[in-house]
């Protein structure tokens, strides 16, 4: 009820959804809340559950739009800049969706990003204060798994020292003990 009140405020475009597999129905019921409120919002569905499984996620889960597989910071761009052009969409690479005909479309995966440093901080400022933050400082897994569909792939791609180091001088400068 409080997410769809912020949803309601702020009168967007396109409310994006993130979710693991324990996630998945807990999103589609917030994108579902939604879609009730306004038709028109376009939702997306991304992270590792639409990524392991896109078509069966976007047939299980008619209240996601389109899903923005892999990383998504690249694709989601590239959504926006075509968002309105289904056509552009349908050749986006990382973009899925069913078209009118609940076909499956989806263009291929896109490549990852190689290049850490190149990617923005966090919205650091929108997180709610907190006492410890999770920084990531790579992407990627040399392990293999039998329980992890290791959506980072199996190349670790570093952050460098000096990229993360300005990233916790950014934050603790936004989040210095006296605003926590």
């Amino acid at each position: 009820e409080e997410g769809l009140e912020f949803v309601k405020k702020l009168a967007p475009d396109v409310v994006g959804f993130g979710a693991f597999t324990n996630e998945i129905i807990q999103a589609a019921d917030f994108a579902k809340a939604v879609k009730q409120y306004d038709r028109r919002i376009v939702t997306l569905i991304g992270s590792v559950h639409v990524t392991a499984i896109p078509e069966e996620t976007m047939r299980e889960f008619p209240q996601f739009d389109y899903g923005i597989l892999g990383e998504g910071e690249e694709t989601l761009y590239a959504f926006l800049q075509n968002l309105g052009n289904k056509e552009a969409l349908a050749a986006t690479q990382g973009v899925c969706f069913l078209n009118d005909a609940r076909e499956f479309v989806f263009a291929g995966e896109r490549a990852r990003i190689t290049d850490q440093n190149a990617l923005p901080f966090p919205a650091w400022d929108l997180f709610r204060p907190a006492s410890e933050y999770i920084l990531h400082t790579e992407r990627g897994c040399p392990f293999a798994c039998s329980f992890c569909m290791n959506p980072n792939g199996r190349i670790v791609r570093s952050r460098s020292p000096e990229n993360v180091l300005a990233e916790i001088q950014w934050l603790t400068g936004i989040r210095s003990p006296k605003r926590i």
